[in-house]
């Protein structure tokens, strides 16, 4: 199916759910249909995909699903917002500010986002000259917020981590699993902020940032921080510094009811212990 509005155009399959955002070589402004997600996901693509992103776009794609669901975005690559002529934005919920995602530079984490509620619109905007091949994003319907996502590292990776949705808040109720793996003969070296040891759950309503290495004893090895809110303080709290005993690590955010800032970097290593020729 096939519907236009001011000169632009899109084509959409409603049997899967997947969109294409498309248009003509002018400006136009488009608002897609509202994306029933009653069928449980699809995917959203630009056209020409993975070859270029298409001038003059002005697109907004609203997906609705039913209520007290939530809607799970997952990007393949990121988005080529480092040109002027290239704006995407993100409302993950009716409440929820508009913001920018992909602006931030070195941040590992990107490219993964849940609404707060039953509504997402996603927004992008392109001028006369837009770099890059335009993204694939798939959407599904989720109930209990428990996500995993493999992130591979390469020998020389080293970046920012930083929460779900950043650089909007934090959200709530989410358990969300990252694998992050290195090269064989690497190590992966944390640095996290503004956040503290624990022996039990955290009590702030927060809830708790959890860092594995499974090969580091005989059951492996966790780490359960909790958020530390004196964050002003003027002496700065002392960042927590961790290190895999091999090539992967894996950080789990598990936010409560008033969601759990993460704020830290990742640096790949050769392992000192492996032997060189």
């Amino acid at each position: 199916m096939q519907r236009s509005n001011r000169g632009g155009s899109l084509s959409y399959g409603e049997s899967d759910g997947s969109r294409v955002l498309a248009g003509l070589a002018r400006r136009r402004r488009v608002r897609l249909p509202e994306a029933d997600a009653n069928h449980q996901g699809g995917v959203i693509t630009t056209p020409n995909y993975p070859e270029f992103l298409l001038a003059h776009l002005d697109c907004t794609l609203t997906i609705l699903a039913p209520a007290d669901k939530r809607i799970w975005l997952e990007f393949s690559d990121p988005v080529n917002t480092q040109n002027e002529d290239v704006t995407v934005e993100l409302k993950l919920g009716k409440q929820s500010p508009i913001f920018r995602p992909f602006e931030t530079e070195g941040l590992l984490t990107e490219g993964s986002f849940v609404s707060t509620d039953e509504r997402l619109r996603f927004i992008l905007r392109t001028g006369d000259n837009p770099k890059g091949v335009g993204f694939r994003a798939a959407y599904k319907v989720i109930t209990a917020t428990r996500e995993e996502k493999i992130i591979t590292l390469s020998n020389y990776t080293s970046g920012m981590l930083l929460h779900l949705n950043y650089p909007d808040n934090p959200p709530t109720n989410v358990d969300f699993l990252q694998h992050f793996v290195a090269p064989l003969g690497c190590v992966i070296s944390l640095e996290l902020y503004h956040v503290r040891l624990s022996d039990t759950e955290c009590s702030d309503g927060r809830g708790t940032i959890e860092v594995f290495d499974n090969y580091s004893d005989a059951n492996g090895t966790s780490w359960k921080l909790c958020y530390d809110a004196d964050v002003e303080a003027i002496v700065p709290v002392t960042p927590i510094y961790i290190s895999s005993f091999l090539n992967t690590l894996h950080v789990r955010q598990r936010s409560e009811s008033a969601g759990i800032p993460l704020n830290g970097s990742l640096r790949v290593q050769y392992d000192e212990n492996i032997e060189r020729s």
